[in-house]
């Protein structure tokens, strides 16, 4: 946070910060952490998505299989609906063929969104609705996935998009040590 003020309190004076960054620059530069579950086989691999009804029903009914620690029900459904919007996104606005992986274990769900777009250049996207209050304008997909995950990150390179949303699950009755395990 310090390196992205350009100006620091000292001694109850406003001075220059000689270590200011850009907020947009020092977002920019922050590393996608290694998520390990990507390493193993999906539980969902869906490639060239089109048919979102299909899909819904197809990532709900595997991850139902998946047998979820007790008390996941509504992380479930928070999950579902951010991939929901992260696809339907990646299909609006990406270019095709939008492909999606997802994984399971006892401690995280993990869902992977790539399109062949451009990307999104403004790393400040989605901490906000698109169009502000009004959100009967819309825009508001990847605020919403940002606010029922506990991660999401953000990719993107000259063969395409990528966003990975990642939400934990079985926190009830689990000691803080375990849970930042």
């Amino acid at each position: 946070v310090r390196d992205t003020h350009p100006a620091l309190q000292v001694d109850g004076a406003a001075v220059p910060n000689t270590h200011h960054v850009d907020a947009a620059e020092y977002l920019r530069s922050l590393p996608v952490p290694v998520e390990p579950l990507e390493e193993t086989e999906p539980l969902v691999r869906a490639d060239s998505v089109r048919d979102l009804r299909g899909l819904r029903r197809d990532l709900s009914a595997r991850a139902a299989e998946a047998r979820l620690p007790a008390g996941s029900e509504s992380a479930l459904e928070d999950f579902l609906l951010a991939v929901d919007e992260m696809t339907t996104n990646a299909l609006r606005h990406g270019r095709p063929p939008v492909d999606l992986r997802l994984w399971v274990d006892e401690r995280r769900l993990v869902c992977t969104v790539t399109d062949r777009g451009a990307g999104l250049q403004d790393p400040f996207i989605g901490y906000g609705p698109a169009h502000g209050d009004d959100l009967s304008l819309g825009g508001t997909g990847l605020w919403l996935a940002r606010q029922l995950c506990d991660h999401v990150d953000l990719t993107g390179d000259d063969d395409g998009s990528r966003v990975r949303l990642t939400i934990r699950l079985g926190w009830a009755g689990r000691s803080a040590e375990q849970v930042a395990e």
